[in-house]
C-alpha cells in the first residue's frame, strides 16, 4: 500500500492512499474527478433517478455539474488552507465520526468529511491518525441517505476497513509512524 503526503505542516497533516497501480492518490483523484465535467455528466447520467429529490428535471445535469464543479473548487480550497495556521482552519473541524456513537478515543478512528453546500453530497473519508493528522481512504458523491444502499458507498465502507486494518496490522498509530512508513518506501 502507497501513502502520499498531501501535506505536513505544524498546523495539520494529511495523507492520502494510494491504491497500487494506480496513478493518482485517492484525495487527489476525488478532486480531479469531482472537477471533471465529463466525469462527471457520466456520473449524474448513470445515477439520474437519485438525482430528482435534488433537482427539477428541467434544471437536472447542467446544475448538477456545475453546482458539483463550484463546492469541489470550495472545498478542495478548504482543505488546503487547513495547512496553514493563518487561516485558522483545523481539520478535526472539517471532520465528524463515519459511525454514530463511536467515542472520540478511539484509536484510528473511521471519519467522513462532509461538503460545506447545504445540502452536500461531497464526501471525503479518512482515517483519523491522531488531532488535525488524516489519511484519507476515499471520497463519493452521496445521493442517497445511507452508504449502503450503492455501490459506490460500500466500496467506501470496504475501502476505510482495508486500510484501517493495514495501519493496525503495521503499527502505523501515529503522524510520525506515517512519515517513517513514507521515507521508507521510498
Amino acid at each position: 500500500m502507497k501513502i502520499i503526503s498531501i501535506f505536513d505542516t505544524e498546523n495539520s497533516s494529511l495523507f492520502a492512499y494510494q491504491m497500487i497501480g494506480a496513478k493518482q492518490d485517492l484525495f487527489s483523484k476525488a478532486f480531479n474527478n469531482w472537477s471533471d465535467t465529463k466525469y462527471l455528466l457520466k456520473f449524474f447520467e448513470e445515477n439520474k433517478g437519485d438525482l430528482y429529490k435534488w433537482y427539477d428535471e428541467n434544471e437536472l445535469m447542467e446544475t448538477a455539474v456545475l453546482e458539483t464543479i463550484k463546492e469541489a473548487n470550495s472545498y478542495r480550497s478548504k482543505f488546503l488552507r487547513a495547512s496553514d495556521k493563518k487561516y485558522g482552519i483545523k481539520l478535526d473541524s472539517m471532520f465528524v465520526n463515519l459511525h454514530r456513537g463511536e467515542s472520540e478515543e478511539v484509536e484510528l478512528m473511521q471519519k467522513k468529511s462532509p461538503g460545506f453546500s447545504t445540502p452536500s453530497w461531497l464526501r471525503v473519508y479518512a482515517i483519523r491518525i491522531e488531532s488535525n493528522c488524516y489519511l484519507v481512504t476515499g471520497s463519493m458523491i452521496k445521493l442517497k441517505a445511507k452508504m449502503q444502499e450503492n455501490k459506490d458507498g460500500l466500496n467506501q465502507l470496504k475501502n476505510i476497513k482495508f486500510v484501517k486494518e493495514f495501519l493496525e496490522k503495521n503499527r502505523l498509530k501515529t503522524k510520525n509512524d506515517i512519515i517513517k512508513y513514507i521515507a521508507d518506501a521510498n
